[in-house]
């Protein structure tokens, strides 16, 4: 997801060194202005429309680290790892009943 300095202040203990290289810096981006919308465009329904985002986040380099921040901080808003909000509940709660089904 888009790096914000809420992010940065729930960082783990692994750090957010990879933050540096993500793609969705505003910076590189002609929309650095807008691009806090395309992450973090949640609607009423809580998933949004994430279309423009997708795209950036598949091209980056960090985009594991990413989703694997927001798995770690259960972040529950924006476009983290190329996943929506939806989407890492969906994991999360698979990988809850796998870690149940190993032991």
């Amino acid at each position: 997801g888009h790096v914000t300095a809420t992010s940065r202040q729930r960082v783990g203990e692994k750090g957010q060194d990879w933050q540096k290289d993500a793609a969705c810096r505003p910076e590189l981006h002609d929309i650095g202005h807008r691009i806090n919308a395309l992450f973090f465009s949640e609607d009423r329904f809580g998933d949004g429309n994430y279309r423009e985002a997708r795209p950036i986040c598949k091209a980056c380099p960090v985009i594991s680290d990413c989703l694997e921040h927001a798995l770690r901080v259960n972040e529950g808003s924006g476009m983290w790892g190329g996943r929506t909000p939806k989407e890492r509940k969906q994991m999360r709660r698979e990988k809850g009943q796998m870690t149940d089904a190993n032991t």
